[in-house]
């Protein structure tokens, strides 16, 4: 293990002061506390348990040897195998709201911060050894082997003789050709390595007698170790048997669904399939359900937003909106805003498509057009339901708006999204679907656009000057801060990319009494943005430059994320 835990030992009233060692050694060897406890361990004249109990006592945490120990099945359930995997902790026991897991670092706040957040428990840190909590991770979850095993197949894997692709023809696999076929441990693997890149979409994209995999992670594609060529027609339909697809039908799009499970965790797999000139084309967006949610406050919102923010979701009627493109972290925003307003005294539903986390205490549906629940009749159907806020995924068509408004207007707050730029054009875009300007005006409490910007590596993460073309371009827009500035050089936490993780920036618009008038009067986007920014919205542009400032970003990200503000 590693000997760091040691520095928390004192060696005149620690060590000596235990009786393992005498003043007089001390002052021969003149070693500190981490070189003695290491020659003590090298030479055994100390046991390891005796040490850590001291530096347990130090810490004020118990200390246990956890080898072997048997933990409770659904104490166990609290954490997933990827979090305990991933920070090196186990759950032991749980008592009222108190779960103790076993960690070789009890100052390890992020690790203890993932835990908490997945399993919605105060924790109890206790003292163990590295070497114990992998046995016991290994033993209670399983052993993992999602890393080399999934790229020696996937990059070395062919088909059985015989069984080859001739010109562009793609021989047609059944369910029962597949059963014991190489493809099923591929597409397993192939998943289980996603869910331990973190990658929100897999790419499985076929070329002439070739094959690309991608994975997106933190918003960006990555290239993946490329499968042998002729493995593509099992790959998609092994996907397709398991989303319930028509696997004979390659001319036309086809979507499915299907929950994938490993002891990296269980996740929700949407399928999309596309036809292309060189075969079908797939897409899989993975919802991890081990990933836990975050707070508003984890968001990222800057100074006083989140003050802001908070005022206005408390208020009893009305609709909130938040805008932007896909993958911008929209559905993440509502649900954070759910979980910090529920409470047993609200009547909380929601209609979805699809649901992608489990909120407690929250009722929710997922929408299914085949059997005819829309956004629409489903929001209808809510409100004989006695809600008193209403999450609708996504404010699509000129229905389901009429419908979110007639609810703001009869005492419900109504969460939802739409994909606009930025706030302000939001306003414009409810009446391009034929909202009155002063039913927009009455009803809607404010609008929120948002992106995601990459953080910067901290193992990897250096001070620099950026090119002077790119300081001059945001200096042209007012912004005159003279650094430090940071980029990420690229290191193996961060897989070479230099950013680890993303943050949100946001453009909040409160509706005050004159951009009211300014709807009614049926205003331009701009002349709407210049009045919100005077009374205090900060646009995505300020935003992102805020966190260059903070040092969570860099330079390069915030202007390929941004544009300038034009207002």
């Amino acid at each position: 293990m590693s000997q760091r835990i040691f520095e928390h030992l004192d060696i005149e009233a620690d060590l000596i002061g235990a009786g393992i060692v005498s003043p007089e050694e001390v002052g021969r060897s003149g070693e500190n506390a981490v070189e003695i406890t290491e020659r003590l361990l090298r030479e055994n004249r100390v046991s390891k348990d005796a040490l850590l109990e001291l530096v347990a006592l130090k810490m004020g945490v118990p200390y246990m040897d956890v080898s072997g120990y048997s933990v409770d099945p659904d104490v166990l359930n609290l954490v997933s195998p990827k979090t305990a995997r991933k920070h090196q902790v186990v759950p032991l026991f749980r008592f009222d709201d108190v779960l103790s897991v076993a960690i070789a670092d009890p100052q390890d706040v992020s690790a203890l911060d993932a835990v908490q957040h997945e399993s919605g428990c105060d924790i109890e840190p206790v003292l163990s050894t590295p070497e114990a909590i992998s046995h016991l991770i290994d033993d209670r979850y399983g052993r993992g082997d999602t890393g080399q095993e999934a790229l020696d197949l996937l990059s070395h894997e062919a088909l059985p003789d015989g069984a080859g692709l001739s010109g562009s023809s793609m021989p047609d696999f059944q369910e029962q050709d597949l059963a014991d076929a190489p493809v099923v441990r591929i597409v397993d693997l192939l998943l289980q390595r996603a869910l331990a890149e973190e990658a929100s979409d897999v790419h499985i994209e076929p070329g002439n007698k070739s094959l690309r995999i991608r994975f997106r992670v933190d918003g960006r594609l990555r290239e993946m170790p490329t499968p042998n060529w002729q493995l593509f027609p099992p790959i998609v339909s092994r996907i397709k048997i398991l989303a319930d697809m028509d696997i004979s039908e390659k001319r036309l799009p086809q979507d499915g669904r299907f929950e994938f499970r490993s002891e990296m965790g269980a996740a929700d797999i949407r399928v999309s399939t596309y036809p292309s000139t060189s075969g079908e084309s797939v897409v899989l967006r993975i919802l991890d359900k081990a990933r836990h949610l975050l707070g508003l406050e984890d968001l990222g919102f800057e100074g006083n937003n989140l003050a802001r923010y908070e005022k206005m979701i408390k208020k009893p009627y009305g609709i909130f909106l938040v805008t932007g493109p896909t993958g911008s972290g929209k559905t993440t925003t509502l649900y954070a805003t759910l979980a910090s307003i529920k409470s047993p005294e609200k009547n909380i539903m929601t209609l979805e498509d699809p649901v992608e986390y489990r909120l407690q205490n929250v009722r929710q549906t997922q929408v299914n057009a085949k059997a005819g629940l829309t956004f629409a009749n489903g929001l209808r159907a809510i409100l004989r339901q006695d809600p008193d806020i209403l999450m609708v995924g996504e404010i699509r068509d000129r229905e389901t708006l009429e419908m979110a408004i007639r609810s703001a207007m009869t005492g419900h707050l109504v969460l939802s999204t739409l994909h606009t730029n930025d706030a302000p054009s939001g306003l414009v875009r409810l009446a391009d679907m034929g909202a009155q300007p002063f039913l927009v005006a009455t009803t809607v409490n404010g609008l929120m656009a948002q992106r995601l910007v990459r953080r910067l590596c901290p193992d990897c993460k250096v001070a620099y000057d950026p090119a002077a073309y790119q300081l001059e371009e945001l200096r042209q827009e007012g912004w005159d801060f003279a650094g430090p500035f940071y980029r990420g050089e690229g290191c193996k936490s961060c897989r070479g990319t230099g950013y680890k993780g993303r943050v949100g920036i946001f453009e909040l618009m409160i509706l005050t009494e004159e951009v009211e008038r300014l709807i009614v009067d049926r205003a331009p986007a701009s002349a709407i943005a210049k009045v919100a920014k005077l009374q205090g919205m900060k646009p995505l542009r300020d935003a992102a430059l805020g966190k260059i400032a903070e040092g969570v970003t860099s330079v390069e990200e915030v202007l390929e994320v941004t544009t300038s503000t034009t207002f």
